[in-house]
């Protein structure tokens, strides 16, 4: 005879004790004899998914922290590039050694003066990016390199008074000789680096004839006009000036005792062969307006009140390859090889991790700063 089991309470549904919203918390269907050692299983892995994610939301908690830390400057702080920080004060000392060494003018105060600010950081920032590229590439600038370029500076700016005055300008704008050293030193490093980055372009005769072609009308030289000029403070001084010209008073006599010019005083006023977009252009146009061997003016610049004379006419030139050559060659290889440094140095902006400060903050952190050829060739 067959005995059929009857269910019990065990073998059948079991619904665990309801929580606090009213559903049970574990509902378990009669799965055979092993289940409740799964159910035994299930409850430790309930307990330890609680505990994954209550160690999940300390790690989100901590992590959230740590972000904010890293981004977060000390007082004081310009901006951060990787581990290093640099304050607003080494940024003002360089722009004190940029004021020093290339006569920078730095604004007095307002937006200006932030804007330049932001600048000064930004290339600051891009130039410890450099650095650290040119030391990886194993580029080094020796002291006697510095020193020949520090000569050669202060001769230029300061051709009178020489050491002295230069040393005089230091302690005036409050910079120090290390400073200078120091910018002069990382521009002959860029210097080298844009050879090593950007020194291999070329360009062949065909691309060389094809800009020819497309900047023939640029290269023409253009109708241009031989001028005097004597510059004099106000109105009234010139018109005098203006009176003694038509009186038969010779040009270069009134202009070496009356023009405040002192690059053209000497020369009797002699400006040279200038076309019409070489000059201001009220002065452009009272210049090109007037006969040849006439006066004219006055005419008020940024320079003062000129009064001028027309003293012959060149003609229009039209531009000619085999004597352009040359230059063209030069300028369509400066070209290109600035526009290969400028993408790598995109690349590495992009590559490099740096935290403004609020006030030194640029506009577009990731942007190439503005260059030219001179920026980074040291003006060769």
């Amino acid at each position: 005879m067959s005995t059929t089991e009857t269910a019990t309470p065990e073998d059948s549904t079991t619904t665990e004790p309801a929580d606090a919203a009213g559903e049970p918390s574990v509902r378990v269907v009669d799965e055979g004899p092993g289940w409740r050692h799964r159910l035994r299983l299930d409850a430790v892995g309930r307990r330890r998914s609680g505990v994954v994610v209550v160690v999940l939301a300390v790690l989100a908690a901590a992590l959230t922290w740590w972000l904010v830390q890293r981004d977060a400057l000390p007082d004081g702080a310009a901006f951060r590039i990787g581990d290093e920080v640099v304050t607003a004060k080494q940024v003002e000392r360089r722009v004190d050694g940029l004021e020093a060494l290339y006569g920078v003018e730095v604004p007095a105060a307002g937006s200006e003066r932030e804007d330049f600010l932001r600048d000064a950081a930004k290339s600051m920032a891009v130039q410890r990016m450099l650095q650290q590229e040119a030391e990886e590439r194993g580029i080094v600038v020796a002291a006697k390199d510095v020193d020949s370029t520090l000569q050669g500076i202060i001769t230029q700016r300061y051709p009178d008074g020489g050491r002295s005055a230069f040393v005089a300008a230091l302690g005036e704008l409050g910079a120090t000789e290390e400073q200078v050293r120091q910018e002069i030193r990382d521009q002959i490093l860029v210097s080298r680096l844009f050879d090593a980055v950007a020194g291999d372009v070329d360009v062949t005769e065909a691309e060389l004839k094809e800009a020819f072609a497309q900047r023939r009308a640029e290269l023409g030289t253009p109708v241009r006009r031989e001028l005097r000029n004597i510059v004099v403070a106000d109105r009234r001084s010139a018109q005098a000036v203006l009176r003694q010209l038509r009186d038969g008073s010779a040009f270069a006599a009134v202009a070496r005792s009356a023009s405040l010019d002192s690059a053209t005083r000497d020369a009797g006023g002699a400006l040279g062969a200038v076309a019409r977009d070489d000059l201001e252009k009220a002065y452009a146009k009272a210049a090109f307006g007037a006969r040849v061997g006439s006066f004219f003016g006055p005419v008020r610049t940024e320079s003062g009140w000129n009064v001028g004379e027309v003293v012959r006419q060149l003609p229009a030139r039209a531009a000619v390859y085999s004597e352009l050559r040359e230059e063209l060659r030069r300028t369509v290889l400066a070209e290109r090889s600035l526009e290969k440094w400028r993408a790598w140095l995109e690349d590495v902006i992009a590559g490099h991790d740096v935290t403004y400060a609020d006030a030194y903050r640029p506009a577009d952190p990731g942007a190439v700063p503005d260059i030219d050829q001179a920026d980074v060739t040291g003006g060769r």
